[in-house]
């Protein structure tokens, strides 16, 4: 099997003089779109042959005895079950190990969690940044976030709907929408596109302003506010 490299590389970089204009024009762009996704390839190869190294070096021959070399089969493994993830996030990956100090082999679904490690991106938990949008006054743009996901999860669950439903109602649409947000700093995407919404599977009672007053105390409470 040919490495990204050897692929990037044998990618033509002009189209035939015989093509007319806008076919040229096509294939150019086409071009562009997989030299693009290859070269990320080629980053991440070059990540993963990189990471390999360093283990070796972090962990002496328990790491080579436990997985061989590059061309070994669970260096390949790794790879596949990696291959959604960016050149950074397996380089954030060993930082976040070593930050660790482990005192054993991970496996390859350990490191993939430190990769997505919330923490070291400054996300909170889910609960403490639903308990965050609940809590947070009006206006809510011009709070001080502990992260810009907290307010767009926020944003795209409903600020009406979190300060009036049942957290056992609400929680599970805020949950949805957070995951969402953090998947999308963890893949440095923007956080103001636009989300799918989570449909609830029934619709729920809206609380009275008296039980509203309730929840909130309870909340206020069980927080230390």
């Amino acid at each position: 099997m040919r490495s990204a490299t050897k692929l990037l590389q044998d990618i033509p970089v002009e189209a035939s003089q015989t093509n007319p204009p806008l076919a040229k024009l096509q294939l150019l762009q086409s071009v562009n779109a997989r030299r693009s996704s290859l070269e990320m390839a080629v980053d991440q190869e070059l990540a993963m042959v990189d990471l390999w190294e360093r283990m070796g070096e972090l962990f002496g021959a328990k790491w080579l005895k436990q997985f061989g070399d590059t061309d070994s089969p669970a260096f390949g493994t790794w790879c596949r079950y990696l291959s959604d993830l960016s050149a950074d996030h397996i380089k954030r990956g060993f930082m976040n190990l070593l930050r660790d100090k482990p005192q054993y082999l991970p496996d390859a679904v350990e490191f993939r969690s430190y990769c997505m490690d919330l923490k070291s991106l400054g996300l909170s938990p889910v609960r403490q940044a639903y308990d965050e949008a609940c809590m947070a006054p009006a206006p809510k743009a011009r709070q001080k976030w502990s992260h810009p996901a907290v307010y767009h999860a926020g944003v795209a669950t409903g600020w009406h709907e979190l300060a009036c439903m049942p957290t056992e109602q609400i929680f599970p649409r805020f949950e949805f929408h957070y995951a969402e947000m953090c998947r999308r700093v963890v893949a440095g995407e923007s956080l103001n596109l636009p989300v799918v919404q989570a449909i609830a599977s029934h619709v729920p009672d809206i609380c009275t302003r008296e039980e509203n007053i309730k929840r909130m105390q309870a909340l206020r409470e069980a927080t230390g506010l």
